[in-house]
């Protein structure tokens, strides 16, 4: 009796697991397919087949890239995938009794299929995309307002690259912490985020190579580009940095994504290196790297403390590195803040060259100009010092606001807020240097190199500018590049996905502001700078 009982409950379990097995949600999606091999079908078999049948709340398929689900949208139940060399694949994964078809369609970047078995079907629409894809599952799922917030979240990132590789996507899988970084950009709907990597069974830092061929580090910034009605001025600022940088450990790479959380859409991102001891290459005890986020304490700093600066909060001196600091670490910066604000033209030229590598100057002055960087001349600047040459170099940071972009605050009761930023075409006929009192520092480091031409520094710009417009800062070559970078941007889809996800964020339909820019503003510092190529030997 008892081995009867016992048969019996087996029979009615395997019974039970046949029985849900075939229920709408249950099937076994044990079959696979390529992309590649679905039939296609016209816009009439497509409506036949749902003549027939239910739309299903279930899904028939599961769509993979080497294992990887591909990144969803929930709020347009859309998938994403980036294509590579114009070409895409990807498997669907299905029970027996569906069968799946392509539907045909006008749009060259969607792909639409339809599964569908004896009574149910559903639709599913897949974009393509030409950006590599971040795709972030969030550990804390109960923070619906801000999924990220001012403190690290951990979770795992997906990233569908499909730069590195010939012919194919590289994925990354690995376990990282987020938060919120930025000062006026923080009060934006869109946020950016810096990303550390973590070993996921440690939680210590780990190093990730080749990441979008980026430099070996374990940190790296999705930056927002919320403001930037173009989506191309930091991108364009970067590369042009890293054509007039003659020093190429300073030069900070950043690649277009499309980024998904928790699935949800959340649009285009700058991911950027972080400029940290591993990217500028600081050798250890031998470098100290500083940000100055705070122009206006830059004057002030030689006789300010490690705890006067904390006064001032974010807004400050940040030293990135060493992660052990004193008062005697902050002491170079305030020596180069004092020849620089507080002497004597004749104090100053003397002793100046000791304290920077002048072409490394040359260089940031050009970037200035060029791109009419407003807040490089005293805010968001790097400094690097070198303990036995006793020398500092400089990287920018945060180009947003270039190439015309010009910021807009209003006071909202007692806080200032920055809107989007205006585009004014007029500064692409003015010298930044001459108006440095937009952010309220009396002068800054080139200003004073350039009014007293220390070590003949009009000269040297004028040479280097001279070989960098017979190179990649030709005017056609150079409007070609960057109008390159917003077909980028728009022939993706992306532009229109992020006005849509953001669309009080900024937006334009055309690249001819900035194009005009460039075509005014190079040939107007041909007129200020190459005047001064033959009052030395050294053009």
């Amino acid at each position: 009796m008892k081995n009867t009982l016992i048969f019996v409950t087996v029979i009615i379990f395997f019974a039970i697991i046949f029985f849900i097995s075939d229920i709408e949600g249950f099937e076994n999606l044990d079959n696979s397919i390529s992309i590649k091999n679905v039939k296609n079908i016209s816009e009439k078999e497509f409506k036949n087949i749902k003549s027939n049948r239910q739309e299903s709340v279930y899904d028939l398929v599961n769509m993979k890239y080497k294992n990887n689900e591909l990144p969803h949208d929930s709020k347009k139940d859309a998938y994403y995938i980036p294509n590579y060399n114009k070409e895409y694949n990807f498997n669907l994964f299905y029970n027996k009794s569906t069968t799946i078809k392509s539907i045909s369609n006008n749009e060259k970047n969607l792909i639409k299929i339809i599964a569908y078995n004896k009574n149910k079907y559903k639709v599913y629409n897949i974009s393509l995309t030409n950006m590599p894809i971040i795709n972030i599952e969030l550990e804390d799922k109960n923070n619906k307002n801000e999924l990220i917030s001012d403190d690290y979240t951990y979770g795992k990132i997906n990233i569908f690259d499909n730069k590195t590789k010939q012919n194919k996507i590289n994925i990354l899988n690995e376990s990282a912490k987020l938060k919120i970084r930025g000062l006026s950009s923080s009060q934006y709907d869109k946020k950016s985020y810096s990303i550390q990597f973590i070993n996921s069974n440690s939680g210590k830092e780990k190093f990730i190579n080749d990441l979008l061929g980026m430099d070996r580090n374990s940190k790296f910034i999705l930056n927002s580009l919320y403001e930037d009605s173009s989506k191309i001025r930091d991108k364009l600022s970067w590369d042009t940095w890293k054509h007039i940088s003659q020093n190429k450990d300073n030069t900070i790479k950043m690649e277009y994504v499309e980024l998904f959380i928790n699935d949800q859409y959340y649009g285009i991102y700058g991911l950027s290196e972080m400029p940290n001891e591993y990217k500028l290459k600081a050798q250890q005890d031998s470098s100290i790297i500083y940000k100055i986020k705070n122009d206006k304490i830059l004057p002030e700093l030689k006789d300010l403390s490690l705890d006067d600066l904390k006064k001032y909060g974010e807004r400050s001196v940040n030293i990135i590195y060493p992660k052990s600091f004193s008062n005697d670490t902050l002491q170079p910066l305030k020596e180069l803040s004092k020849l620089i604000y507080h002497t004597t033209n004749e104090q100053f030229e003397a002793s100046i060259i000791d304290y920077i590598s002048i072409d490394n100057c040359v260089d940031y002055f050009i970037l200035l100009e060029c791109a009419y960087h407003i807040d490089g001349l005293g805010n968001n600047n790097i400094f690097t010092y070198d303990i036995k040459s006793k020398k500092f170099t400089r990287t920018p940071w945060d180009l947003d606001l270039t190439w015309g972009a010009y910021p807009v605050w209003v006071k909202d009761g007692d806080v200032m807020k920055e809107l989007l930023p205006d585009e004014k075409i007029e500064l692409s006929k003015q010298l930044l240097y001459k108006n440095g009192n937009m952010t309220k520092t009396t002068t800054y480091l080139e200003q004073r190199l350039w009014q007293n031409n220390v070590g003949n520094f009009r000269q040297k710009v004028a040479k280097r500018w001279k070989e960098l417009r017979s190179g990649f800062l030709e005017t056609e070559s150079f409007v070609n590049y960057a109008n390159s970078l917003y077909d980028e941007v728009t022939e993706s889809g992306a532009r229109e996905r992020e006005h849509e996800r953001w669309p009080d964020g900024g937006y334009s339909t055309d690249n001819s502001f900035i194009e005009k820019f460039i075509r005014q503003r190079l040939p107007y510092l041909d007129s200020q700078f190459l005047q001064y190529l033959d009052d030395s030997g050294e053009n």
